[in-house]
């Protein structure tokens, strides 16, 4: 068994802090080479006072929001995973912000993707030069 810690220092907050620092935490561990089932995707959702949903609210959204409600979602089958709130809303309103959840979490995946991509690429042309001078 293992134990892995992260530690996250916020040097500033524009909103989304608590998505922000899981989808951080997740793609430093993809970077990091740690086996994980299937990456989690987070997106935060506001809900205003008129029934709107507000994906990846600034700071100022999110005070004047009734509701901030984050998603974590499942890499996999884009299943729910785990869900944090804060403020109160409706059974409707919940419904709403997972429905735009479960739509947005897709950019954040192929933001992964790139992202793994982009350092496997610099990582394999860093490789060749190595071999060439090598040879």
């Amino acid at each position: 068994r293992s134990l892995i810690s992260i530690t996250i220092q916020v040097e500033q907050d524009d909103g989304s802090l608590l998505s922000c620092i899981l989808n951080a935490s997740c793609l430093a561990l993809m970077d990091a080479g740690i086996a994980m089932r299937w990456p989690l995707a987070t997106v935060a959702c506001a809900v205003r006072s008129n029934d709107e949903a507000a994906l990846d609210p600034t700071s100022e959204q999110e005070k004047e929001s009734l509701a901030v409600v984050t998603v974590a979602l499942s890499g996999a089958d884009m299943k729910v995973v785990t869900c944090h709130s804060t403020g109160s809303y409706t059974v409707d309103q919940l419904r709403l912000c997972l429905e735009h959840a479960q739509s947005a979490v897709q950019s954040v995946l192929d933001f992964f993707r790139l992202s793994t991509e982009r350092k496997l690429s610099k990582e394999a042309k860093y490789a060749s030069l190595l071999q060439s001078r090598k040879n």
